[in-house]
């Protein structure tokens, strides 16, 4: 009979081990999970954010560009004028 009880303290024993380990498993996966989350929301922030800048450069490029076309009409339609009171 005492062989009885000790498999059945072992069985115990046992059983205690692997639910205190499963529950560990189930701690470490749901603050990996977390962490991933969080991760995954700081890349999609930063890589909107990079966009973002992005957009604005080439807004500011663009601008710029627009406003030197101008500049050269300008000064193209100066010369000309000169020009035409000159002759």
């Amino acid at each position: 009979m005492g062989h009885c009880v000790r498999e059945s303290v072992f069985a115990v024993d046992r059983d205690k081990c692997r639910s205190d380990y499963e529950e560990k498993l189930r701690c470490e996966l749901e603050q990996l999970r977390v962490r991933t989350d969080v991760e995954i929301d700081r890349l999609k922030t930063s890589t909107r954010e990079m966009y973002e800048r992005e957009n604005r450069l080439h807004s500011v490029i663009d601008a710029a560009s627009n406003h030197l076309c101008q500049l050269s009409l300008l000064s193209l339609q100066g010369v000309a004028g000169i020009k035409a009171d000159i002759y």
